[in-house]
C-alpha cells in the first residue's frame, strides 16, 4: 500500500495462491482511482467472493459500476452494502440513482 505499485499485489495474490482478498481489494482500488471502471469492477469482484462481507468495497464496486453505467451490477451492489450496513446514506442514495437509470 506504501509503494501503490500494483506488481506487489499481483505478486501477493500468486504467493497466497489466489487466496488473498486483500490483495484484490488493493488492485481493485488501484484501478478505481486511476479511473479503470471495468478493469476495477473485476478486481472487486474477485475480492467479494473470497470475503462477502467488505461493505466499502460493496459501495466502491457499486460507484465503479455506475460510472461504467452497468446500472443492474450498481444496483446489487448498494443493496449489499445497505444488508451490511443499513445506515449508509450514500449506498441508499446511489441506490436509487441505479434504479432511475
Amino acid at each position: 500500500d506504501v509503494t501503490a505499485d500494483p506488481q506487489y499485489y499481483h505478486k501477493a495474490w500468486q504467493i497466497s495462491e489466489n487466496r488473498s482478498a486483500r490483495a484484490m481489494r488493493g488492485l481493485a482500488m488501484h484501478h478505481l482511482r486511476a479511473t479503470e471502471y471495468e478493469t476495477s469492477m473485476e478486481y472487486f469482484e474477485k475480492t467479494l467472493a473470497l470475503n462477502p462481507l467488505q461493505t466499502s468495497c460493496w459501495f466502491s464496486y457499486g460507484c465503479a459500476s455506475l460510472a461504467s453505467s452497468n446500472y443492474d451490477k450498481a444496483a446489487t451492489a448498494f443493496r449489499r452494502c445497505v444488508i451490511l450496513e443499513e445506515d449508509n446514506y450514500e449506498a441508499w442514495n446511489n441506490l436509487a440513482a441505479a434504479y432511475i437509470r
